[in-house]
């Protein structure tokens, strides 16, 4: 009997962590997301929505990475990326590139997070904000960079403009999630251990 309830003490504080690890970077970016575009970050016809999308994936792909390691990253990385592309049936070759150059940046933010910087026992909120902060919004900004050079943007200043915005909103909403989720998660997870 004893057994059978630590399994089911396990399994839900693993419920209880993923509801945590997609949760706050989910809510963060849209925070972040609301403060540098405005209303616009409700709305999937704007560009700004991929910053609430992309929290939520990427909780996601953490979620998956801490539970299953680098296995499970990839594995959760291409059936997001086949999903979302299901979701578009009668999206162009165009589409399919912008989408897996996206995924492919979100899927290093977390591999790099997730798996590449030590974890230690009693995280810091700062240093946790200023890993995620930096590695999310290079990485995310050098994936527009490759956007443009593969689609040619009309007018590059623009399209750089808005990738700077989108890379700090992403940066910040995941940064500000992840360290919220190390800081509360221990809170949230004591009866379920």
């Amino acid at each position: 009997m004893q057994k059978t309830d630590q399994a089911i003490l396990s399994q839900g504080s693993w419920a209880v962590e993923g509801v945590l690890t997609v949760t706050f970077p989910t809510a963060a970016c849209l925070l972040t997301a609301r403060m540098a575009f405005g209303a616009r970050a409700i709305s999937p016809a704007s560009p700004a929505f991929q910053v609430v999308v992309n929290g939520f994936l990427v909780g996601v792909l953490v979620f998956a990475a801490r539970r299953w390691r680098s296995a499970g990253l990839l594995t959760a990385a291409v059936v997001l990326t086949v999903g979302m592309l299901g979701f578009a049936p009668g999206a162009s070759a165009r589409v399919a590139v912008h989408t897996i150059v996206l995924m492919i940046a979100l899927t290093g933010i977390v591999f790099v997070n997730a798996r590449l910087l030590p974890r230690p026992s009693r995280p810091s909120f700062w240093r946790t904000f200023l890993a995620w902060a930096a590695v999310s919004i290079a990485l995310y900004f050098l994936a527009g960079m490759l956007l443009l050079l593969l689609f040619r943007a009309a007018e590059v200043a623009p399209f750089l403009r808005l990738y700077a915005r989108l890379s700090t909103a992403l940066g910040l909403g995941l940064a500000l999630g992840f360290a919220l989720r190390g800081r509360l998660a221990p809170v949230f997870c004591r009866g379920t251990a």
